[in-house]
Parts: C-alpha cells; sequence; structure tokens
C-alpha cells in the first residue's frame, strides 16, 4: 500500500508530465460529482436541478482543465493543479495513518497547504450554493407568478405586506447567493479574486459549518431557531413597519454580498474590500442578518420564551465568526490598515 501511494499520487519530482496533472484533475472533479450523486445525503438535500447544475460544472470544469494542461504541456505546473495537490495531501495523509511516514509533514509548503484548504472549502460550499441558488430562484418566481395572477385591490400597507415585501425578500436571497455561487466557482486573477490564503483553524472552520448544512440542523437541534422571515406582528399596521425595517436590514445584507463582488467566500482572504457597505461596519452582512432574526422573533417570545435562548446562541455564533474572520484576516497588512479607518464590527458609532 504505501509503494503504491508513493508510485502512483506521490511520483519523483520533475516526472510529472501535463497529462498526469490533467487525469488528477479529472479524478477530482469527477470524483466530487460521483460522490455528489450517490451519497445519501447529497441525494435527499439536491434538488435535481441542482444535481443537473452541478453535471454542467463537471463538464466545464473538465473541458478547462483540458484547455489548460494542453497549453502547459511543455511546462507542467504542480503548484496550481487542484487535482495533483488534493490526491498529493491526501497520499501523504493515509500514509501517516498507516504509520509509514508519521512524522512527515503533511504540506510542503504554505502555498500547498493554503491551495489544498481553499480546495476543501470549493467541494463543501459549491453543491449548497447551488442548492441555495434553486430554492431561492424557485421561490423567487412563484413570488412572481403570484403577483401576476393575483386579483383585487390593496390598501398600502396590505400591498407592502403581500406584494413588496415577499418579492424583495426572495429576490434579495436570490441575488446573494448568486454572488457566491459564482465566487465559489471562478477564481482568476482577471476577476480579482485570486486566494491569498484561506483559515487554516479548527475555530474558524468550527464555527462556519455551524451555519451551513447539514451541520446547520445539529445546531439548530441544540439552539432552535424560531424565527421566520414573514412573521406577522398583530395588526396589518405593525407588521408593515417592521418588515419595512426588515427589508432594510436584507437590502444591508445583500449590499454587503454586491459589496464583495467575484470575492464572495467563506474562510478565504481574496482582497481586502474597502467600498460598498464595508466602508460603514466590518461584518455588515452578520448584524444585519442576527438583528433580522430578532425582530422577526419578536411574535414568537411571548409563546416560547425560550426561544430567545436559542437565538442568543446563533448571535455568538456570528459574533464569532467575525472573529475568527478579523484573526485570520489580520495576518494581511491590508486589513489591518482597513481596521484603522473603518473602526466599528457591527454598529457604527457603537461597536
Amino acid at each position: 500500500m504505501r509503494k503504491l501511494l508513493t508510485r502512483v499520487f506521490i511520483p519523483a519530482a520533475g516526472s510529472v508530465s501535463w497529462l498526469h496533472l490533467l487525469m488528477a484533475d479529472m479524478l477530482l472533479i469527477w470524483g466530487a460529482w460521483f460522490f455528489y450523486t450517490c451519497n445519501a445525503w447529497y441525494a435527499a438535500y439536491l434538488q435535481s436541478q441542482a444535481l443537473l447544475i452541478l453535471s454542467g460544472i463537471a463538464v466545464m470544469y473538465s473541458c478547462a482543465a483540458i484547455v489548460k494542461h494542453i497549453g502547459q504541456r511543455d511546462h507542467p505546473d504542480t503548484s496550481g493543479a487542484h487535482g495533483y495537490v488534493f490526491l498529493q495531501v491526501a497520499a501523504r495523509f493515509l500514509l501517516r495513518c498507516l504509520q509509514q511516514q508519521s512524522r512527515s509533514p503533511l504540506f510542503i509548503s504554505r502555498a500547498e497547504k493554503t491551495l489544498f484548504l481553499f480546495i476543501l472549502v470549493k467541494l463543501f460550499f459549491i453543491p449548497v450554493m447551488i442548492q441555495f441558488t434553486v430554492g431561492n430562484y424557485h421561490d423567487f418566481m412563484s413570488e412572481i407568478r403570484r403577483v401576476i395572477h393575483h386579483k383585487g385591490s390593496q390598501t398600502l400597507f396590505t400591498g407592502f405586506n403581500n406584494i413588496v415585501f415577499p418579492v424583495a425578500v426572495t429576490a434579495f436571497y436570490l441575488l446573494d447567493t448568486l454572488l457566491f455561487a459564482f465566487g465559489y466557482l471562478f477564481s482568476s486573477s482577471r476577476l480579482r479574486n485570486r486566494i491569498k490564503s484561506v483559515d487554516p483553524t479548527w475555530s474558524g472552520w468550527l464555527v462556519t459549518l455551524a451555519c451551513y448544512p447539514p451541520f446547520n440542523n445539529l445546531t439548530a437541534s441544540l439552539a432552535p431557531h424560531h424565527s421566520a422571515t414573514y412573521a406577522y406582528f398583530h395588526s396589518i399596521e405593525a407588521t408593515f413597519v417592521m418588515r419595512l425595517v426588515v427589508m432594510l436590514l436584507l437590502f444591508v445584507y445583500v449590499w454587503a454580498s454586491v459589496s464583495l463582488g467575484t470575492k464572495c467566500s467563506n474562510l478565504t482572504n481574496r482582497g481586502i474590500v474597502q467600498r460598498g457597505a464595508y466602508r460603514i461596519v466590518r461584518h455588515p452582512a452578520y448584524i444585519s442578518k442576527v438583528l433580522v432574526w430578532w425582530i422577526t422573533l419578536i411574535p414568537v417570545l411571548p409563546h416560547i420564551p425560550l426561544a430567545a435562548a436559542g437565538m442568543l446562541v446563533w448571535t455568538v455564533i456570528y459574533f464569532l465568526r467575525a472573529v475568527t474572520e478579523e484573526r485570520h484576516l489580520s495576518e494581511d497588512p491590508d486589513y489591518v490598515a482597513y481596521c484603522t479607518k473603518v473602526k466599528y464590527r457591527f454598529i457604527p458609532y457603537v461597536y
């Protein structure tokens, strides 16, 4: 086993050809696709449209890999080859588990570690974001169809509550997930979103993954999430006022994603963003999302007082996400300089 892993996945320096790199990329791409389509959890979680999109992405990545490696056939570059790096690190890990090279380093360079962690980020978030986008698209189109076929007059309050608010909310979520799906899928110097670093800490990954499927199911079981975006506040007028506030906060939330642009991604540093919502506070998306949750929890509290305890846990999780992100990004001098300009984490002139 040790000899097989060494010969196949850890070849000697200088013996790697463009064909080796291409085959490694193909193994990573289609191995991931096979896992998504055959794994029981993904099979239940992903809708048919999401699986179809993932198949198209696999074909697109495969074509790009063929063009890239054929173009580099005279000078194969192993440093940026995702499949090659992934397989090498995986082979070293297996060798350590077999206690054949227990003291050997898992990564041979910082750049390799960063690329490997970025591959893990992509493997985890791409199917999740594709499913989010598909679900949000269906929600948005459902609201559009409902508005088109709606009959009857509406007052200012009911028109906003029943038409403007649902359409705006679904549009915001669709745009947000589209931007993040694009950010996970594409990385290039032309898009100015090359990876500079990936958070290497367990704590950073833990608090982030706790907010996404399938791990958020465990988080929700420990801290039930009782807030609802379409909460009703005892009267049409009160609901109008509170939904207006919620819509403004969700605008800030999606404004933060638009400000990030092609750099949308968790756990990564793809260049420090200082424009848009990030000129005001350092974590506009987190604070706006958490405030929406607390506001829409209000109607539930008289019936389930302990719901506040669960929401407090979620608030702490997002606070820790901000803390771990800042710890990671503070390794970049540009972020340190940014923090001197934008002093407030969440609320201007408060905190």
